[in-house]
């Protein structure tokens, strides 16, 4: 569930986080969660085109790193601003 820019500076008020800490992190939160859904429709386009070879194929595996490293600083986030999980 992705949260609005209202719940994530509400959140950071909650943390007493200073504006330009919070406004920095809201925005990359925001183009992570953009990122996740971009790398999620790459893999599956790839998958389509490829079928079973999709492991195989650099430009997946590559897109699979992505969208886990991308997973991940979404957690870091979503943990330091008592945030729901988005993925």
């Amino acid at each position: 569930m992705t949260v609005t820019v209202d719940q994530f500076l509400n959140a950071a008020l909650d943390r007493e986080t200073d504006a330009q800490t919070a406004t920095r992190a809201c925005r990359t939160y925001f183009d992570l969660v953009r990122d996740h859904a971009f790398f999620q429709r790459t893999l599956i386009q790839r998958e389509r085109a490829r079928g079973d070879m999709a492991a195989e194929d650099e430009a997946w595996l590559k897109a699979r790193a992505a969208l886990a490293q991308v997973e991940v600083n979404l957690r870091e986030i979503e943990q330091a601003y008592g945030l729901p999980p988005s993925v």
